[in-house]
């Protein structure tokens, strides 16, 4: 299993568990990552990277902020 297929699986499962109830799809791209990678000289490290570019949770939602 890959990166992005544990980002898959494990979403999937939060959502079925209902820590989740709703999943966005990410407005983050790729391009936006490498941008800010360049402007602050650093590599972030690749699950951090798909996290960021696959779903987004409000975090509003489940009381965290």
């Amino acid at each position: 299993m890959d990166y992005k297929d544990f980002m898959e699986y494990a979403f999937q499962k939060l959502h079925e568990r209902g820590w989740l109830t709703e999943l966005i799809p990410s407005s983050i791209t790729e391009t936006d990552i490498a941008e800010f990678e360049q402007e602050h000289l650093m590599e972030l490290p690749v699950v951090l990277k798909l996290y960021l570019t696959f779903q987004f949770v409000e975090l509003e939602k489940l009381g965290v902020c």
